[in-house]
């Protein structure tokens, strides 16, 4: 039997790594399994941080104070984009995971034997 072709393939990522990253570091959780991911919701954070604080200042100075109370709303925003990244990077983990065997199931097929990722 010919021996085991090596093969330079990405490792796999564990969903459950992911989920705790992003768990207790929202955001930046998210750079273990999406990069891509972890700038793209960064960027829509500090925007929308910036955006909410513009208008939410405009309404407080048009009411003469009084649209200040809609700075309670701040943590919904929060929550949702820390919920988002837990959601992103589980599913980025788990994509990640399936080119990987998708990778694996490729080199098998052209190779017809047995795989192993070079060390």
């Amino acid at each position: 039997m010919p021996a085991a072709v090596p093969v330079p393939v990405m490792q796999p990522k564990s969903v459950g790594v992911a989920f705790v990253l992003t768990f207790f570091f929202g955001v930046f959780g998210l750079f273990y399994s999406s990069v891509a991911g972890a700038i793209t919701l960064l960027a829509i954070a500090i925007g929308g941080g910036l955006l909410g604080g513009v208008i939410i200042g405009l309404i407080s100075l048009a009411t003469m104070g009084l649209g200040s109370v809609l700075l309670l709303l701040v943590p919904v925003f929060g929550v949702a984009i820390w919920i988002a990244s837990i959601i992103w990077g589980c599913v980025a983990a788990s994509n990640h995971n399936e080119r990987v065997r998708a990778q694996y199931a490729a080199f098998q097929a052209a190779y017809g034997r047995p795989v192993h990722p070079a060390r």
